[in-house]
């Protein structure tokens, strides 16, 4: 049942300092709303708390040991438990029927689409797979009542929503599962996510809208009172689809799919580690060469070829595009990449809400940087709204990526026999001539080792466009200048 809520009634932060985590429904959460055409409570945005800086601070309130969190053999996700488990209640589980499930079949082609119509189309896409959207543009959703651009009452959001329409929303790449199944690395690859409690993770939706984001992201705020726990409501708040929502982290966890309601109270939810915690930098080198046998770990230098578990490697890919919207050619391992790989070997629970909530603030915060994470947009749309991108017919609707043949070829975690069959690389430190392989495309054996000096000729005709490359400027900007002779 859900239960709306209009800002006049809404209660003052001021006076909700404290929830207690057994405050938690035995039963899912009613979804709190208010209508986007209601007037904002002055009172209420005079009173609304600063965003946290550093989510580091509240660590040490979060923090559980992992020693009960230990899974079973037993336990372990197979692919036809991955999509039942997607299916978060049993009223919904006709409507979700048709959700995305683990492709069980992607071609080797460059790169593929998901459609509307849930059929794989093979076909090539052009990097950077980035599109954006015309402020004219008017687009209702076939079925879906999705009007763009949506209505915003707030003028702080009206303003984003402005300056977001320069920014570009990039798309996100997805496991091949055949493929895994090829390389004999499927089951696993499951039970790392299993591990940490992300299961559903790797049935997320293929599909992302543009103009979903856009509202999404316009709407956005991330706010954390200095006494506040996983249940403390009112810290996501967003505008989709029209509607506003104010959700906890544990509603927002809930609503991912990240948390199932026969676990909704379980301890291993409670428990799961929101950030990195601070005395992880401590132990960073061993863990680091338990991994790789690489003796130090020099965050956003050490790369993900030098790990010794090829599943671990395409883990990382994944959570490096999924969670941290990292660019192409960027095999490097950041510290909280570290972190959830050492904790999906430790069977370590992470707190997936929080840890893409802080991620999309920090994405939010940028000037030009390209959007992300939309999915997930697509998934809330899903589980708030009933939306069904199977039904919706848009042109904002953009190509998904799968890590297939071709792709991890060029990130040179996979080789091909003469027979055609993929292969993982030998893990370890690379060569320089590999490294230079990896800007370029060719392969080791054909890169030139030798040096050899430049052609002068080549070095005065670069020279030669440089300098006319400044004389239009200058003269495009009236700057009177004088060059040499």
């Amino acid at each position: 049942m859900v239960r709306m809520r209009v800002a006049s009634n809404a209660v003052n932060p001021s006076k909700r300092h404290h929830h207690d985590e057994d405050s938690l429904p035995s039963t899912p959460p009613a979804r709190r709303t208010r209508a986007a055409t209601a007037v904002v409570d002055s009172k209420k945005k005079k009173n609304q708390l600063a965003v946290m800086s550093n989510v580091n601070e509240i660590q040490p309130m979060l923090d559980a040991p992992a020693d009960s969190l230990s899974m079973s053999a037993s336990q372990r996700l197979k692919i036809a438990e991955i999509r039942d488990n997607s299916q978060f209640s049993s009223e919904d589980s006709k409507d979700q029927s048709d959700q995305r499930s683990i492709p069980s079949h992607i071609s080797d082609d460059d790169f593929e689409i998901f459609p509307p119509s849930h059929t794989l189309a093979s076909g090539r896409s052009t990097e950077p797979n980035s599109v954006s959207l015309k402020s004219s543009s008017s687009i209702t959703h076939q079925g879906n009542a999705i009007i763009h651009p949506p209505n915003f009452t707030d003028p702080h959001h009206k303003a984003r929503y402005e300056a977001l329409l320069l920014h570009k929303v990039s798309s996100s790449k997805f496991f091949d599962f055949e493929l895994l199944r090829v390389l004999k690395v499927d089951e696993t690859v499951m039970e790392c996510f299993a591990n940490i409690g992300w299961s559903n993770l790797l049935s997320l939706p293929h599909e992302c809208y543009l103009d979903l984001c856009l509202e999404f992201f316009a709407s956005f705020t991330f706010t954390i009172p200095s006494n506040y726990t996983l249940a403390t409501p009112e810290l996501i708040c967003f505008q989709l689809m029209g509607e506003a929502f104010e959700l906890s982290i544990n509603e927002f966890n809930y609503y991912l799919r990240m948390v199932q309601p026969d676990n909704w109270r379980n301890d291993e939810h409670k428990r799961a580690d929101c950030v990195v915690p601070v005395n992880f930098k401590d132990s960073m080198d061993a863990k680091w060469c338990d991994l790789s046998d690489v003796q130090n770990f020099n965050p956003g230098v050490s790369k993900s070829w030098e790990i010794k578990d090829h599943a671990l490697q395409l883990c990382h890919r994944f959570i490096a595009y999924i969670i941290f919207s990292r660019k192409d050619g960027t095999n490097v391992v950041s510290t909280p990449e570290l972190f959830i790989l050492c904790s999906m070997c430790q069977k370590r629970r992470l707190n997936f809400g929080f840890m893409l909530t802080a991620n999309i603030r920090h994405i939010v915060s940028y000037k030009t940087r390209a959007l992300a994470f939309g999915p997930f947009v697509t998934l809330l749309a899903s589980t708030l709204k009933s939306f069904k991108p199977n039904e919706c017919v848009s042109d904002s609707l953009f190509k998904a990526r799968y890590f297939n043949t071709s792709c991890l070829q060029a990130m040179k975690i996979l080789e091909l026999d003469s027979e055609g069959n993929p292969y993982f690389c030998t893990p370890g430190v690379k060569t320089s001539s590999e490294i230079l392989s990896l800007s370029t495309g060719a392969p080791v054996s054909s890169q030139d080792n030798t040096v050899s000096p430049q052609d002068p000729n080549d070095v005065a005709k670069r020279l030669d466009r440089i300098e006319a490359a400044l004389k239009a400027y200058f003269d495009h900007i009236g700057f009177k200048y004088q060059f040499p002779n």
